[in-house]
């Protein structure tokens, strides 16, 4: 007998064998189902571990990549910054120079508007300046020829004042002493300006001859030396000497001998003459004694020029230098004195004209007298 039962899943009415079949049917499906997804899932595990053994491959490949582009990238900005500072170097320098550039044009167009505000006012006063050059001029020529007069007038030519101080100190020596023959040169002639003929004091035997050239001008010059050198052979004198307001560095003190030649000023005239006078005088005496010794002119040259004549010039010229500082300084108290004394008087004149003239402004000028001395000078016809 067939028994039928119901299927669970269609619903329908089968027999128990169909349904025993099904049954097993599902069972081994199942089994083969779970079967083949074990399966699935060891392949797929399989697979996911190739797979991720593939993906970490890829993945340390490219982060090795990675890290190369990286170290290339780093040297590559490395070697880009250096570049890039270098071109900000380039950069400074070119803006430093732009800089200095700018200021170098600056200050010249500042140095130019200066030039320009200069030259623009230099033009304003020359135009101005034009304007009163010709009364300049005029009163220019005026002063200097007013000043040339005076100085001719104070001075006269400087001839004039060699042959006035070649006359006085002719008067000089000649009153001085009063047993040599002291005579000039002629103007014209060859030869020095006074020649002095040194006697004894008894006035019977020449001594010697002595020489003097008289200068007057504001430059030494060394020429007179050789000149006057040439001038004491030719006359057969003994002794040079020159007379000068302007000394050489030999003579700065007053007092000296240069090559030979002896150089004083004016005012050390008369002890110098007395100094050789009397070496003329001694060296006669000696040649008295020795005439036949035949030493003469040399004898006269080696004391003139020897350290002891010397040491007397020089203790002579400290005296005088030392009297002549005491007079100044006596003078120049005096002076003081003067002056102050001729102030005093001054104010003491102008201080009588102001009382006597305000007593003539509230008398009158007809009521008053007028006192000598204060009066206005009548005019020059």
């Amino acid at each position: 007998m067939e028994t039928k039962i119901k299927c669970k899943h269609c619903g329908q009415e089968i027999e128990i064998s169909e349904a025993l079949r099904h049954e097993v049917q599902e069972k081994v499906l199942k089994a083969e189902r779970e079967k083949h997804i074990q399966e699935l899932e060891k392949v797929s595990k399989k697979a996911e571990e190739k797979a991720l053994t593939r993906l970490q491959k890829d993945f340390e490949l490219q982060i090795k990549n990675l890290q190369k582009e990286r170290e290339e990238e780093s040297r590559r900005n490395t070697k880009l910054l250096k570049q890039l500072e270098s071109l900000n170097d380039e950069m400074r320098k070119l803006r430093r120079k732009d800089e200095e550039r700018d200021l170098e044009m600056k200050k010249r167009l500042a140095d130019e508007e200066e030039k320009i505000r200069l030259d623009a006012r230099k033009k304003a006063e020359d135009e101005s300046e034009l304007k009163f050059s010709e009364y300049r001029k005029k009163l220019a020529d005026t002063q200097k020829a007013l000043v040339e007069a005076q100085r001719k007038a104070q001075q006269g030519s400087q001839q004039t004042q060699g042959e006035v101080l070649e006359l006085d100190l002719e008067d000089l020596l000649t009153d001085t002493f009063t047993n040599d023959k002291v005579e000039p040169i002629g103007k014209g002639q060859v030869g020095a300006d006074i020649r002095q003929t040194v006697f004894s004091p008894s006035g019977k035997t020449a001594c010697g001859i002595i020489l003097w050239e008289i200068k007057r001008t504001k430059r030494w010059n060394d020429e007179w030396i050789s000149k006057l050198k040439n001038d004491l052979r030719k006359e057969g004198a003994d002794i040079p000497v020159i007379v000068t307001t302007t000394l050489p560095e030999e003579a700065k003190s007053g007092i000296g001998i240069k090559d030979g030649v002896w150089v004083c000023s004016r005012t050390l005239t008369v002890q110098m003459a007395m100094l050789l006078r009397d070496t003329l005088i001694k060296v006669a005496y000696q040649r008295t004694a020795q005439k036949h010794q035949g030493r003469k002119t040399d004898l006269i040259y080696e004391y003139v020029t020897s350290s002891q004549f010397v040491q007397q010039i020089e203790a002579i010229i400290e005296t005088y230098g030392e009297m002549k500082g005491q007079i100044d300084k006596e003078r120049a108290a005096f002076e003081k004195q003067w002056k102050q004394r001729e102030g005093q008087l001054q104010r003491m004149i102008m201080a009588t004209a102001n009382v006597y003239g305000s007593m003539q402004g509230l008398a009158g000028t007809s009521a008053l007298p007028e006192v000598k001395g204060l009066e206005l000078p009548e005019p020059e016809k």
